[in-house]
């Protein structure tokens, strides 16, 4: 027969199989048979092959779980099912092995209920096997009862310590409850027992990178094998910790790797975010949050309500975000509410990210005619007000940064759904986000191709800025730490937007004004050393670099004051940061890129009048930088004209006229 088979003669060797008078053997021969039809990709004949074998030995558990694979395999998950349950429940249920298998394929096939009830079963025919409670921990998990779960994770690991995947699992559940350092505890646990396992590795590296804990994500990370496809994930994480800590080393041969065509398609997390500091390719990034779309759910959108509803006077706007608090996208946004024409529009605020009583938060809550505080309503909850509600347009300003509830714009709040400013790129959502708020300096023609949305010019900046910001009291630069007679350069942002190619530009501008120094916001002791350390390569003392730690708002916005110049950041430029250096009198040099992240400073610059800072390339942005750092008059006449007095004046700061320019797209789309 198996002459019969290498010749791929097949009747040949079922009549062969059909000649056979033993029981067994004709069993095992039509199994056999079925293995080969699968391999070669007939799967209903494998099905029939291994069907006989089954009917032949019904006891023969290897047959029935060859059956129900091949089943599952087939798309026939229901019939799969009533396989496995008809042999467990049938004559003889003494094989454990058929049991945990069963188990295993109701967990896959959601079936909770049933496996809840065969994992009690199991426990009790079996209590010496930990492979039923666990079963029905993943049941409870599955189906979202999270605290149940934990609860009979810890019941299990009570009597058995050593089932690494209970620790690991349950660690997971505690994270969705929000118990991060019991996660973290638990992980490490599992590490203990398993301490090569990639599964742990991962989740213990993603969760320290969620709770910023740079150095022992970058660790557990770095320890997963290279070229795991099964942990394609772990690579851009652990680049942008390693970018957290300037750890530069192999940049070059990580960058290479995870921008691959074939490490973006092995990728399950898509982390559009993570990639707007790696990379200015329009291609990539729309590739990648079409992925991360999908991800989130937002490829499956339920019907629009449909703008027929609106019979009010007004057009009610509903803001969604996070991050109306002490944030970034806060202090830009601001003012906005509060300058809506009120004859046209009702304004509506959805803030479900973090209560504080910053001035932000008061301000925006005073200036909206409904300022709904959702810091800890459920995601049903939240669709449930915004539904009561019913805004004619719902604008989600958080995308893919952290803390963002987007994935419910699935659901279809609102007849159009746009987003603005706290994701600078495509969500490569069409169906589900109509609109991006952008201008044409950002996404210029030919770059259009790149966004999935409609795209909504602003005439000037896209970006709104606050012209109430609070300032502090400056100090000196003493009280700084900087010197009193030297140029200061300041990239007053975050340290993983730095590249080792943009350093290495300002190490040659620092070369040339040997009476400079340059003022970094870092207060992470590894990244310290690693900058001072570089600089030295390129010829540059260490202590040139200082350092600036997180202040409140007000005291940071006075601080910047005490720099010349503010050198820009690519392919993530400085946004919230450029906006406040400026305000607070300091110019901005810059390098506009292909990506949205990398042309906000260009969009800002020519808005307010300073068109000349958009450096053409890397050498004339190294010339200007030195430039203004050897000439104090030039640098002088050029603050003259970065003053809160002129800058006002400008359209990049010019918020009621944002505003008009807003609202009139906000008529047209409805229109």
């Amino acid at each position: 027969m198996m002459a019969s088979l290498a010749q791929g003669d097949r009747e040949s060797a079922v009549r062969h199989w059909q000649a056979l008078t033993d029981t067994g053997v004709r069993a095992e021969s039509a199994n056999t048979l079925g293995y080969y039809a699968s391999q070669a990709g007939d799967l209903t004949a494998a099905i029939d092959h291994v069907t006989v074998a089954a009917t032949l030995v019904p006891r023969e558990f290897r047959y029935i779980a060859n059956l129900a694979f091949l089943l599952q395999s087939a798309g026939a998950h229901s019939h799969a099912l009533a396989v496995l349950k008809a042999y467990v429940d049938g004559p003889g249920q003494d094989q454990v092995e058929a049991w945990l298998h069963y188990g295993t394929a109701l967990l896959a096939a959601s079936a909770h209920g049933a496996l809840a009830e065969l994992s009690e079963r199991g426990a009790q025919r079996w209590p010496q096997h930990y492979e039923f409670p666990f079963l029905g921990s993943e049941a409870l998990a599955a189906s979202g009862e999270l605290e149940a779960a934990l609860s009979k994770y810890e019941q299990l690991l009570a009597t058995w310590p050593a089932c690494w995947r209970a620790w690991t699992n349950g660690a997971m559940v505690a994270a969705r409850l929000g118990c991060e350092a019991q996660a973290i505890e638990w992980l490490h646990r599992a590490l203990q027992i398993e301490p090569r396992a990639g599964e742990i590795l991962f989740n213990l590296g993603s969760m320290l990178f969620g709770t910023r804990q740079w150095e022992e994500a970058e660790r557990h990370l770095a320890a997963i094998a290279p070229g795991d496809a099964q942990f394609a994930d772990a690579q851009p994480l652990l680049w942008h910790a390693r970018r957290q800590l300037a750890i530069w080393g192999d940049e070059a041969s990580m960058a290479a790797h995870t921008l691959s065509a074939e490490a973006l398609a092995a990728r399950r997390d898509a982390r559009s975010f993570e990639l707007l500091s790696l990379t200015d390719d329009p291609a990539i990034l729309q590739q990648v949050a079409r992925k991360e779309a999908k991800q989130r759910g937002l490829d499956s959108v339920q019907p629009s309500p449909g703008a027929s509803r609106r019979t009010r006077r007004k057009i009610r706007l509903g803001y969604f975000s996070a991050d109306i608090c002490n944030h970034p996208v806060g202090h830009l946004v601001a003012e906005v509410f509060g300058l809506h024409d009120r004859s046209e529009f009702e304004v509506l605020c959805y803030a479900y990210g973090k209560r504080d009583d910053s001035d932000v938060r008061q301000r925006v809550a005073r200036d909206c005619d409904r300022f709904n505080d959702l810091h800890d309503a459920s995601d049903a909850e939240l669709v449930q007000r915004i539904r009561q509600d019913q805004p004619d347009i719902l604008v989600d300003l958080g995308g893919y940064t952290a803390g963002s509830r987007v994935a419910l714009l699935a659901q279809r709040l609102a007849p159009v759904q746009m987003h603005w400013v706290g994701y600078t790129g495509s969500l490569g959502a069409p169906g589900c986000v109509d609109y991006l708020i952008c201008d044409g300096y950002v996404v210029p023609a030919e770059f259009e191709a790149f966004y999935d949305e409609k795209l909504l010019r602003l005439p000037a900046c896209f970006q709104p800025n606050d012209r109430q910001r609070r300032f502090g009291l400056a100090g000196s630069r003493a009280d700084h730490g900087l010197p009193d007679d030297a140029c200061v350069y300041c990239y007053l942002n975050q340290v993983y937007k730095i590249t080792p190619a943009v350093f290495a530009h300002w190490m040659t501008i620092m070369r040339a004004v040997p009476n400079s120094v340059l003022w970094l916001l870092c207060q992470n002791e590894t990244a310290i050393a690693n900058l001072r350390a570089t600089s030295a390569t390129h010829g540059v003392d260490g202590r040139r670099l200082h350092f600036a730690r997180h202040l409140p708002h007000a005291e940071h916005l006075a601080r910047i004051a005490h720099a010349d110049l503010f050198l820009d950041s690519f392919p993530f430029n400085a946004h919230t940061g450029a906006s406040d250096a400026l305000w607070a009198g300091v110019p901005i040099v810059t390098v506009s890129g292909r990506s949205f992240a990398s042309r906000v400073a260009g969009s800002l610059l020519g808005a307010a009048g300073l068109p000349e800072l958009i450096a053409a390339d890397w050498q004339q942005y190294i010339d200007i930088a030195v430039h203004l750092g050897t000439d104090a008059a030039a640098l002088q006449a050029l603050k003259r004209r970065v003053t809160r007095e002129v800058l006002a004046a400008t359209p990049a700061f010019d918020s009621p006229a944002l505003v008009r320019a807003l609202e009139a797209h906000y008529r047209a789309v409805l229109a």
